[in-house]
């Protein structure tokens, strides 16, 4: 549990540094959480995303999640069964949930 708490807040202070230096620069900064295939079969609420968004939300990034959209779909075919990579049927899935937000973004 303390491994993880650091490993947050390392990634915590990352993305705050990296946001500050993408706004001085005037650009939009933004995440996106892609899930693997084992996140993807669960029902339950996933941990990661949770943190992730409050991270997000705390240092005022859009997060994007992959995991709703992937988990509504037939994820056997979206990824690879040997490595859990996605497949081409996965990578079109992804574009399809990431253009809107991407368009969000932008004004």
């Amino acid at each position: 549990r303390e491994e993880l708490d650091a490993a947050w807040e390392l990634t915590t202070g990352l993305l705050a540094e990296l946001n500050a230096r993408v706004k001085a620069a005037n650009v939009t900064f933004a995440v996106v959480r892609c899930p693997f295939y084992f996140d993807a079969q669960r029902d339950e609420p996933d941990r990661i995303s949770t943190r992730l968004t409050e991270v997000g939300q705390g240092l005022e990034i859009p997060v994007l999640d992959l995991l709703p959209g992937m988990q509504q779909l037939d994820t056997d075919n979206l990824y690879y069964q040997r490595d859990g990579h996605w497949t081409p049927a996965g990578n079109e899935a992804a574009a399809a949930i990431i253009t809107p937000f991407i368009h969000s973004l932008t004004p």
